[in-house]
């Protein structure tokens, strides 16, 4: 849960492929139940075994290096859905499932499951016809969008069913696994229309794009009820935001056609209050995406104004577009004709700013200095297109927009 983009991951790929190697030759990739093992260590291996699938998917998004798991032959089951203290060694039979109850595991066998569930053989009939595997349907660039979301709608659905449902909003971890679940689905909808947004929105069915801009603020309301919760303070260490960064993008470029509405006040709200807890999104300037996402909402709120300001003289920006504003005239960028910048190896590379409409193309990989949140990036990152690759290179959501299985 907590391994972040700013960890060693070269480091953690390779120890990861450590474990990998280390768990098949102990077996773990066959489930032990067969093999006549005790209900304990049947269940043991099974809860350390899938732990490892996670976490070399994982460090493969952040990495974009391959896998190591899912390219070999496995059949080791999921976990039971029970707490610890219904396994002990003495046990002879395996426990009870709670089939109508979240236990200790429910964060975990989201996730599993959502793993499981996209290398699983289609259901469908039809479209087993050309598929092996549900993941497949997703990556397909010219699948049809409905299809897409008719398969994603599965997934939601085993979610809801088996863990989501019987989740209690009082409980930590379970709140925890209700947003994560949420976050799961809506960035797994992003990653398969990927090719339909890239292209032109207009490719995909404007009832798609409507049902993604409403599942994107649903996303972002609960994200924000969670940080602003203070009972859930001590599981802010586990703040994936990176799984966001996806949602976001996709709500400001939606904004620059939407202007007017409640949908529309409230999509504006909620970034606020997203930008009000996150502060650092404004004055953290050493992370590129941080810059790029302030100049694309920058934008959105630009041509908001230009097409509603006849109608609200009055209206009053929000305040992280204020601060943004603010931020951006407070660095006196204009005075500069050239500014250098170190790449980690340590050489350097002069970057041209003219202050007007710089073509520069900065290359991410570049240590920004820190505080040069005014520094503006004027590449053209206003639409789907562009954003594949600054947040592929980032590597904030993995390797490109895409599944990792």
């Amino acid at each position: 849960m907590s391994i972040q983009s700013t960890e060693d991951i070269r480091s953690l790929w390779i120890l990861t492929g450590i474990a990998v190697r280390l768990g098949t030759r102990a077996g773990l990739h066959r489930d032990g139940a067969p093999l006549g093992l005790s209900p304990f260590d049947v269940e043991m291996r099974r809860r350390l075994w899938w732990q490892i699938v996670v976490l070399d998917i994982r460090i493969a998004e952040l990495s974009g290096t391959s896998l190591s798991v899912v390219q070999q032959a496995w059949d080791t089951r999921l976990p039971l859905n029970v707490n610890d203290s219904d396994l002990t060694p003495e046990m002879t039979k395996p426990p009870v499932e709670y089939a109508t109850r979240a236990t200790e595991m429910v964060y975990c066998l989201v996730r599993y499951e959502t793993y499981a569930w996209l290398r699983q053989p289609v259901t469908n009939p039809d479209l087993a016809k050309k598929y092996t595997k549900n993941v497949m349907i997703l990556r397909n660039p010219v699948e049809q969008p409905r299809i897409k979301d008719e398969v994603m709608k599965e997934l939601s659905n085993i979610l809801e069913e088996k863990h989501v449902q019987y989740c209690d909003p009082i409980i930590l971890l379970q709140a925890y696994t209700i947003m994560f679940a949420r976050i799961t689905i809506a960035r797994g909808r992003l990653l398969a229309h990927n090719q339909s947004l890239r292209d032109t929105p207009l490719k995909l069915p404007q009832d798609i794009h409507d049902s993604l801009f409403y599942e994107c603020m649903d996303v972002l309301s609960s994200y924000n009820s969670f940080r602003s919760t203070e009972k859930f303070k001590n599981f802010l260490m586990f703040d994936h935001m990176q799984y966001l960064w996806l949602c976001i993008v996709f709500l400001f470029i939606e904004l620059k056609t939407r202007f007017i509405g409640d949908h529309v006040e409230r999509a504006w709200q909620l970034l606020d209050e997203l930008y009000k807890d996150l502060p650092e999104l404004i004055t953290d300037g050493s992370r590129v995406i941080n810059v790029c996402i302030g100049n694309l909402a920058l934008k959105s709120w630009n041509i908001r104004e230009m097409k509603v300001g006849a109608l609200f003289q009055n209206q009053t920006p929000p305040n992280f577009i204020t601060m943004l504003r603010i931020e951006r005239e407070s660095f006196a960028y204009k005075s500069y004709g050239r500014m250098t910048f170190k790449r980690p190896k340590g050489d350097e590379v002069e970057v041209p700013v003219d202050g007007k409409k710089s073509q520069t193309t900065v290359n991410p990989s570049y240590e920004w200095p820190s505080g040069n949140m005014g520094l503006l990036m004027d590449i053209d990152f206003d639409d789907w297109t562009n954003w594949d690759g600054i947040i592929e290179d980032l590597d904030m959501v993995g390797h490109g927009l895409r599944f990792s299985i």
